[in-house]
């Protein structure tokens, strides 16, 4: 799924990437949330504690992206 965003942000250019790239990273914040609210209701295990990992380096990745995005502008 991953590998899909990024070709189609790939196809982007400019304002439309960064743009896109705000909402892929909105998305995963929202995700990310979710997922550590629920914690809080069921029993929490080292599957679940991997899945909030990735998905805070996925966070970090897409950041980057964005400030690539951002220095490119200059």
């Amino acid at each position: 799924m991953i590998q899909a965003e990024e070709a189609v942000a790939a196809e982007f250019n400019g304002p439309a990437r960064a743009i896109f790239l705000y909402n892929r990273l909105q998305g995963l914040k929202r995700q990310k949330e979710s997922f550590e609210d629920k914690k809080d209701f069921f029993s929490w295990d080292d599957d679940a504690e991997k899945v909030i990992a990735a998905l805070e380096a996925e966070i970090e990745r897409v950041r980057s992206e964005l400030k690539k995005e951002k220095d490119m502008g200059k």
